[in-house]
């Protein structure tokens, strides 16, 4: 199983759309440094979304790298 095939698809494209959004926002920095600020928007913007950021971080940090 993929990073990407544990998630339902509305789960997949939240963690895809936030980590490229949120490396637009912070491009200089690498993730170690903006990890728990992802983390506290993470736990703003993941709305209806059931998964928390330990299940959502390497989804997020994936589309970050990618």
């Amino acid at each position: 199983m993929t990073i990407a095939e544990d998630l339902e698809n509305q789960d997949r494209k939240l963690c895809w759309i936030y980590g490229k959004q949120s490396r637009e926002f912070f491009p200089e920095k690498p993730w170690a440094d903006v990890e728990v600020i992802l983390q506290i928007g993470w736990e703003r913007i993941r709305r209806d979304s059931k998964i928390d950021w330990t299940k959502a971080s390497p989804h997020v940090k994936a589309a970050w790298e990618g």
